[in-house]
């Protein structure tokens, strides 16, 4: 089984909180267990800066259309340190690599800015790994977060317009508070017009937004959390005023088809 583990942190290379030590943790407890396990990240800037330390250099280069701009992005490719396990980045000058890890010292989406940068990110890692197949197809992508929470409606976009055999996609909830709620302009600036085939789209951008978290829930084939404590947490005051929002969002008929399943742990 091929896994490709998407997120905004990994420890020890990139790391702001507990995101970063599982992403950082997990794909070594999977390659213990025979899986080939491979992570991708942005190339922020103070990542390029230490870049030249590692035993690591350019793959290949291509352009990602975004927000009608064909964008040069660079996919870096090195390990995890002490470990045989790839790790990608992905440097873009204009939307990754011109800042730093987050845009806002909270690690909150706060900005429509931050939004973009991993929009951008997202289409970057769908455009390598699912619409070509020359560098890494993985069985499954693993999405943490809401800055890969469009990955899984991409992925499905861009099986239909290629015919493929799309990866099953999994997404995990570390912080349900932290949304990413974008302006629906977004939508356009992604230039993949078979997105707009799904329901779940379409009718989040009713009320002119799009939760980048809500679609990652709904777009992907499993859900679970990142313990079992925190998907109790989630349903439990005060967490409970962000699930009932998703409740709110979600609509019933539709309710029975989503199942928190059992966390994914490095242990």
């Amino acid at each position: 089984m091929k896994v490709l583990i998407v997120a905004s942190e990994c420890s020890p290379v990139v790391k702001v909180g507990g995101l970063g030590d599982v992403v950082g943790s997990l794909p070594k407890a999977l390659k213990k267990i025979g899986i080939d396990v491979r992570v991708v990240i942005p190339a922020y800037k103070p990542v390029l800066d230490i870049l030249h330390t590692w035993c690591g250099g350019i793959l290949t280069r291509f352009a990602v259309h975004y927000a009608g701009q064909p964008q040069e992005v660079i996919l870096h490719q090195t390990k995890l340190p002490d470990t045989d396990i790839p790790l990608y980045l992905v440097e873009n000058e204009k939307y990754i690599s011109s800042g730093g890890i987050y845009l806002d010292p909270s690690a909150f989406a706060s900005s429509q800015e931050e939004i973009e940068r991993f929009a951008f990110f997202s289409k970057a890692v769908v455009s390598m790994f699912v619409a070509r197949d020359d560098i890494f197809f993985p069985d499954i992508v693993h999405c943490n977060d809401w800055h890969t929470g469009m990955i899984s409606q991409l992925i499905k976009a861009e099986a239909r317009y290629i015919e493929l055999n799309r990866p099953a996609a999994v997404f995990t909830i570390h912080n349900l508070a932290n949304q990413g709620i974008s302006e629906e302009a977004v939508i356009a600036r992604l230039n993949m017009p078979s997105i707009f085939d799904s329901n779940f789209v379409k009718w989040d951008l009713m009320d002119h937004n799009l939760d980048f978290i809500l679609q990652g829930i709904l777009g992907s084939d499993v859900v679970n959390t990142v313990s079992q404590t925190y998907s109790q947490e989630i349903k439990t005051p005060p967490a409970l005023s962000w699930r009932g929002f998703m409740i709110l969002k979600i609509p019933l008929k539709q309710k029975a088809k989503i199942r928190i399943k059992r966390p994914i742990t490095a242990s």
